[in-house]
């Protein structure tokens, strides 16, 4: 029994050790406060800023004003609203949406994003496999 302690410490040691060792080569995870900062809020249209490439995805700082009915076909979105309100259509159904909606796009499906009120929707995007907007197809353009 007395033996079982030192050796249970010293695979508890190596395990700190090694998690100690994995933060410091883990990349920093990038802040959207200063990215948000870099745009200006647009209620006409949508303005980005990339926060983050991984070859999962990308993340972007996004403020939707008026966002056409679109679709991409080799990319799903996921949508975080931070601040503003407004509505998403998602194909056929429309959401009412403000701080902490959650909005999945999967790809092939046609959406639009459009602000209420006197300040745009301010969110991350996370567009996976990767943002491109080449492989964006606008569908309508939204009214003025």
């Amino acid at each position: 029994m007395k033996k079982v302690l030192p050796v249970t410490a010293l695979f508890a040691a190596v395990a700190l050790a090694t998690f100690a060792a994995r933060a410091q080569e883990a990349p920093s995870v990038v802040s959207a406060s200063p990215a948000f900062a870099q745009l200006q809020p647009d209620m006409q249209g949508t303005v980005t800023q990339p926060l983050m490439h991984a070859p999962a995805g990308d993340v972007i700082a996004v403020y939707f004003g008026r966002a056409p009915k679109q679709v991409y076909s080799k990319q799903d979105e996921l949508i975080y609203v931070i601040s503003g309100h407004g509505s998403v259509t998602v194909g056929y159904p429309s959401y009412d949406v403000g701080p902490g909606s959650l909005i999945s796009i999967p790809r092939n499906t046609a959406f639009d994003v459009l602000a209420r009120g006197n300040a745009p929707v301010k969110a991350i995007l996370i567009a996976s496999p990767s943002d491109n907007p080449s492989d964006k197809k606008i569908l309508e353009q939204t009214q003025q």
